[in-house]
Order: C-alpha cells, then structure tokens, then sequence
C-alpha cells in the first residue's frame, strides 16, 4: 500500500477501469477493493468491498455500535465513539438520499475503523478506570444525577478528562487523578443513598413531634427515630448492600407513617372515653367482617372474635385468588400456544397494530422486526418512573409479545436536545430500564432476553427546533425481533 492520496487513487482506478468501461465487457458482479489512508485525526481506514450490500454494512455497523455502548465504549473512550457514530450517520444519510454506493461504504468503513480504536482504548480504560467506573455507576444507581445535578455533572467531566487522557496514551495521569474522582462518586453515592433512604422518613417524623408526637405517641416516636440511626449507621458502612438498604428503607418509612398515624389516632381519642374507644373499633371490626364475609352479621362477641372471623375471611379470600390466578396463567399459556400455531405473520402484526389507538402507539415492521412507538408513554419532568395511569398501555405491550414468538426485545429511550447531553443520556438510559423493568417484573419477558438502551439526543424523528418535533423526539420505542 502506497502513501497516494486518496483523491490520487481514485483517479488511477477510473483512468485503469475507463477502457474497460468504454469495451463494455466489465461484468456487474464484478468486486474491487480500494484501500485508503484516512486523514490523521481518524486513523488508517481499512479496506473496502465495493462490491458489499450498503444495507448490510450498516445493519452490522448499527449492531456493533449498540454493543459497543452497551458496553459503555461512549463513556471509557468518548472521542472515538463520538467520531464513529459521526461517520456512521454519515453513512446512513447518504444511502438515504440514494447517493453513489461507494460514499456508503466508505463512510461505513470509517465508521468501523473509529469503533476499533474507542473499542481498544475502552478496553484499556476498563482496567485503569475501573474503580472510577464503579463507583460512578454506584452514584448513578443511588440517584445522585437527579439529587445533586451540578455536582455530577462536574464528576462526569473529570470523568471524560480521564478517558481522554487514556485516549491521548496519557495513562500515568490519568491514573494520578483516578483516585480522586472515584473518591468524590462515593461521597456522593452514599449522600444519595441516605437521602434516598432516609429523607422522606425524617420529613414525616419531623411533621409528626409538630402535630404532638412528643406528647402523644413518645415511643412509636422512639421507635422511628431508632430506625432512622440504625439505617444510617448501616448506610455508611455498606452503601451498597441495596438489597438490605431496601428493605431497611421500606421499615425505616413503616415507622415513620406509623408514627404519624398513632399520633393522629392517639391525639383524637385523647378526648374520648375508654368505652368510646372499644365501641368505635369493635364498629370497624364488624364493618371490615361483613364486607369479607358478604353478609350482615354482627352478633355480639369479643374484638378478639370479630378479628378471628376477619382472619378467616382473608384466608378463604386468598385461596380463590390464588386458583384464579392459575386459571388466569393456564389460559395466557394456551392463548400463545394457539396464536402461534394458527396465525402467520401479517395476521399477527395486523393484532399488534390494532391493540393501540392512534395516540397511544405506532407498529411499524422492519424485516423481522416489529417496532412499537409508545406515544402515549410520557414521563414526568426529569422522572423515570412509570405512572399508574401508563400500565394499560403497557399492558398492551406485553399483549403484543404474546401474540408474536418474540426472540429477542430492546426497550430505546429517546430525549430531545434540550438539557445537557450527559443529563439527556442517564434519562434516557433511566427511562428505558423503568420500562424493561416493568416488562420483567411483569412476565412479560425473560430478563436475558431484553435488553434496554438509552440513545439521549442521538436519533431523532422530528426538528428540535420546534415544540411538536422536540415532544415527537422524547419517546420510547419497544423492538421485536420475531420469527
């Protein structure tokens, strides 16, 4: 391979191919392999196959680029995966407006050529920034990008400097300055954690000693405030035992409510008479007995009775929903099995597209994919998690991935540009794992065979220099891959 200029070698190809053109005896399936130096900034691009389908160079490309930030590569070597997803929108851009093959492959090929290179800094980054790395994913997890925004975000960018440098073959100061940065994510993991943890359940016992806790409940008060240290206790030496820190949590706020519901109950029958007090509960007792039991009875017996008879409602109550919901589970299994045998593809996608009304979603179909655009899925400002009002639509979803034999499933999440880009990326990031999440844990689908990835800014459909095309941008799209 010769230092010609890629402009040069282009030239002396068309002039050694122009009598063969001119004879008319160069077949249409002929391949040729140009090879190319790229300009310093992006390296040495491979070689290219003149002769490949620009359709399948880009559907490999789009899937490396995927992994590639699944593997986080955007965040451990950010200048190469920024200049890869460049040439590969390039690429994409000009096979869609039809232009020369050849552009397309080229394009496509830098864009492989800069993946290689974020992909071996991203390896080196790996090892070198892996406490770095942990730790900002521990931050990320607790919640410290919505909490403490301006604090994370000038972690992100000494972050970046780190992978630069990494970048750049500066690896002794990046590891000279590691140490410091992964120290300020821990510092602000555990301050998310705590206030995760911990900051509703201080507002509401703090609102309870103003409504007379102190007074009227001081050792359901005790109780909550105990609660409270030894969470806190806990949190600082295992910040990361989330599994424990969530059930501590859900007792710590437990005890918190409790407490402003017994200061509220005790403070109101603080002016009522023992024998005021049995009738009113022995009232509840009996109200709470009929509507479990279906009747009118209310003989005369103990509290201690009227709950018995309570307890043994809820049981046989218990044991019809637990025989309704295999039913239910036996019939969602024949449902499938039925769907799948009896319907062909057109006919199911046809069932998909009709599950949503107009607002609530688009199907489209690409290859053996189907692609479901959740208009109606909307998220609070900011927020990432899913509104109740949102479950049936989602529900709707999960119907879908019945109807089809679905193999694999990507939940994307999608921003506008307004924000910054760092910010734009966790949300989408956040948002896309809610709705996997909910899929999950609603057996939907296996986890291993869903995957949710969040693209920021990256893609837009629409403008964003409008109202209408920055709200079409912020969507969830949910990608089948079927049979």
């Amino acid at each position: 391979m010769t230092n010609m200029h890629l402009g040069d070698r282009r030239t002396a190809v068309s002039e050694k191919l122009q009598p063969i053109w001119r004879l008319g005896i160069l077949s249409s399936a002929l391949l040729f392999l140009l090879a190319f130096s790229g300009c310093a900034s992006n390296g040495e691009v491979s070689q290219i196959d003149l002769g490949a389908d620009p359709s399948v160079e880009l559907t490999n490309l789009k899937e490396a680029m995927d992994a590639a930030r699944k593997g986080d590569v955007h965040l451990l070597s950010p200048s190469w995966y920024t200049k890869a997803n460049q040439s590969y929108g390039e690429a994409a851009s000009l096979q869609r407006k039809g232009k020369d093959t050849r552009l397309v492959l080229e394009a496509s090929a830098r864009a492989n050529t800069q993946l290689n290179k974020a992909n071996k800094y991203a390896k080196i980054a790996g090892k070198e920034l892996k406490g770095v790395s942990d730790a900002r994913n521990g931050a990320t997890l607790a919640g410290a990008p919505e909490l403490y925004e301006s604090e994370f975000e000038r972690l992100e960018r000494r972050f970046r400097a780190l992978a630069e440098d990494i970048e750049n073959d500066k690896i002794s100061a990046a590891r000279r300055n590691a140490k410091s940065v992964e120290a300020a994510y821990l510092d602000l993991e555990l301050r998310a954690v705590k206030e995760n943890t911990l900051g509703k359940a201080r507002k509401l016992i703090n609102q309870a000693i103003k409504t007379g806790a102190k007074k009227y409940a001081p050792k359901t008060l005790a109780t909550a405030q105990a609660s409270v240290r030894d969470t806190d206790r806990f949190i600082t030496k295992n910040p990361r035992a989330r599994s424990e820190i969530q059930k501590k949590a859900a007792d710590v706020l437990n005890a918190a409510e409790h407490l402003q519901a017994v200061t509220v109950q005790a403070k109101t029958w603080a002016k009522k008479t023992e024998e005021d007090k049995v009738i009113w509960v022995e009232g509840k007792a009996i109200a709470i007995q009929n509507i479990a039991s279906g009747n009118e009875d209310s003989r005369a017996q103990s509290l201690d009775g009227h709950f018995q008879d309570i307890e043994q409602s809820v049981e046989a109550l218990l044991g019809s929903q637990k025989f309704l919901n295999a039913e239910v589970s036996r019939l969602q299994v024949e449902a499938r099995k039925f769907a799948k045998e009896t319907e062909e593809f057109a006919a199911k996608f046809d069932r998909v597209r009709k599950l949503f009304t107009r607002d609530e979603a688009e199907v489209y179909r690409q290859r053996n994919e189907l692609l479901i655009r959740l208009k109606g899925l909307n998220f609070q400002v900011g927020k990432s998690y899913i509104l109740p009002k949102h479950y049936p639509l989602l529900t709707k979803v999960q119907n879908s991935f019945k109807i089809f034999d679905t193999q694999k499933v990507v939940v994307e999440g999608h921003t506008d540009t307004t924000g910054s880009r760092a910010t734009n990326e966790r949300l989408s990031q956040a948002r896309a794992g809610a709705v996997m999440s909910y899929l999950v844990n609603n057996n939907a689908i296996d986890k291993k065979n869903v995957t949710a990835i969040g693209y920021g800014p990256e893609k837009p459909i629409a403008p964003n220099t409008t109202r209408s095309g920055r709200k079409l941008n912020r969507r969830i799209d949910v990608v089948l891959t079927v049979r």
